[in-house]
């Protein structure tokens, strides 16, 4: 029998998998070099997961894929820019391997390029925006949390020790002083301003979402389908956590202009999204944007 399948985004680096049903059988097929493929099998549950890189062309007529417990080896029947057959020489399994054109995984974005070592996504608007939070190495973690204004994160949020607090500032988006996103990535990074915020919302549909466990919403481009994911990483404020996993708040750069212990913030929970404002003394997420 043959078994098709349909690959989908996989992983921060444009490569593309396939998991088939209860066997958990990975494989991923990679465009990171122009010489061959990269293929991966593994059953979650009983094996160590091994990534083995094959230079497969016209002159190669057969892989093996070690595995914890064993070896699988494959026959290639064919491989073309878009399809490659093998076929599992013990049980005498055939499988298609084809490119997925549909849209993406949500777990896995698209990632259209990397600044100063963090990666960003092209939505179509007048910035990029970043795919994972400051302090955050994969999407869906929470990572840091910061009074606004503030460049470190800390143990306690209160508005005795926050720094901003009361203080009358312009916008800091890009000031080394006052820009947590600056201060952590360097570069072009920065928090983004409430226009880009909005900017956001106006063009992205909105849902809320689960990944990897994490809940939060996805901002889906209407330009492009692009997308990146927000995790609901909730607040601090004294020594506490609040509402992880129910709403998430995240600081843009701009200020009340007439309350000066108030900033502007996007919220957002499973019921919806949009921008406001509230006190500089709580410690929200920061997702950077660059020119």
């Amino acid at each position: 029998d043959e078994t098709t399948i349909n690959f989908e985004k996989a992983d921060l680096y444009g490569g593309w998998k396939y998991e088939s049903g209860e066997s958990c059988r990975i494989y991923y097929f990679s465009e990171e070099d122009s010489s061959g493929i990269y293929i991966e099998d593994a059953n979650l549950k009983n094996y160590d997961r091994q990534d083995i890189a094959y230079n497969i062309n016209d002159e190669v007529t057969s892989l093996t894929i070690n595995k914890k417990g064993g070896i699988i080896k494959y026959t290639i029947l064919s491989l073309t820019d878009q399809i490659l057959v093998i076929k599992d020489i013990e049980y005498e399994d055939t499988w298609t391997l084809k490119r997925y054109t549909g849209n993406i995984d949500k777990e896995f974005p698209v990632i259209s390029g990397v600044i100063n070592g963090h990666k960003w996504v092209d939505l179509g608007l007048s910035v990029k925006w970043a795919t994972c939070n400051v302090g955050a190495k994969k999407p869906e973690e929470y990572g840091y949390y910061f009074a606004w204004g503030e460049t470190l994160p800390k143990s306690t949020y209160t508005e005795e020790n926050c720094k901003t607090y009361g203080q009358e500032l312009g916008d800091i988006s890009g000031k080394l002083a006052y820009d947590a996103a600056r201060a952590f990535w360097g570069g072009s990074w920065r928090i983004p301003t409430k226009e880009e915020m909005q900017e956001l919302l106006n063009n992205c549909t909105s849902e809320w979402t689960t990944v990897n466990g994490v809940n939060g919403r996805k901002y889906t481009s209407k330009i492009n389908g692009n997308s990146i994911f927000l995790p609901a990483a909730g607040n601090r404020y004294g020594s506490s956590l609040n509402l992880a996993g129910y709403n998430g708040e995240y600081w843009s750069s701009t200020p009340n202009e007439s309350i000066t212990y108030y900033a502007c913030y996007l919220d957002f929970g499973s019921d919806g999204c949009s921008w406001n404002y509230y006190d500089r003394a709580y410690g929200f997420s920061v997702r950077p944007v660059s020119e």
